[in-house]
């Protein structure tokens, strides 16, 4: 367990840094955009290893028992969630109507996998998440986000909708494979 709280302080830490601009402004001013954004991308890689590492190596104590009828539930929120995910990198009217997709995303994924999982690890991993979401979305906001405003064509939603359901479909088929469990 301590790797995978190790690697969520890591990964959910350098996420909140750019909460505050004065900070990541001072940061990107003495390493530079480009080293900002590497070691950025260094400790983030490295707190999603420890997190799988942790994750995969924790004892399964379970904490509440899961409910297999919600099981269609969780498959349906997780495409949700893949969809939301393409939209926060796509050109798409989703934008026009969820401020921040990927965090809205990350949201309804811990949901799905804190349906899907009752144990102690489970809760540490897909809880922090959720709580990161929800403080990622109120620091955003405060800091002015803004819906989109302008409409784009149906084709894009189309387009958004299909990458993130070929994404999901694709991690359907390889969960098991990926992180130990089948979905299917």
């Amino acid at each position: 367990m301590l790797y995978l709280v190790t690697g969520l302080i890591l990964f959910i830490g350098i996420h909140l840094l750019p909460t505050s601009v004065t900070l990541r402004q001072r940061l990107e001013r003495r390493l530079g955009e480009k080293g900002y954004k590497g070691i950025f991308s260094l400790i983030s890689l490295a707190g999603i290893a420890l997190i799988v590492f942790g994750f995969s190596h924790s004892a399964k104590i379970a904490v509440y028992q899961t409910q297999p009828g919600l099981r269609p539930v969780t498959i349906g929120l997780m495409a949700i969630s893949m969809i939301l995910f393409a939209a926060a990198n796509m050109p798409s009217n989703i934008k026009r109507f969820i401020r921040h997709p990927m965090l809205v995303g990350l949201i309804v994924w811990a949901i799905a996998h804190l349906l899907a999982n009752g144990d102690k690890a489970a809760l540490v991993l897909f809880g922090s998440m959720a709580v990161y979401g929800f403080l990622g979305m109120a620091s955003a906001n405060y800091r002015g986000a803004q819906t989109q405003t302008h409409t784009l064509p149906l084709k894009k939603d189309v387009i958004t909708a299909c990458a993130g359901l070929l994404v999901f479909g694709v991690i359907i088929m390889l969960h098991k494979t990926l992180f130990g469990v089948a979905v299917l």
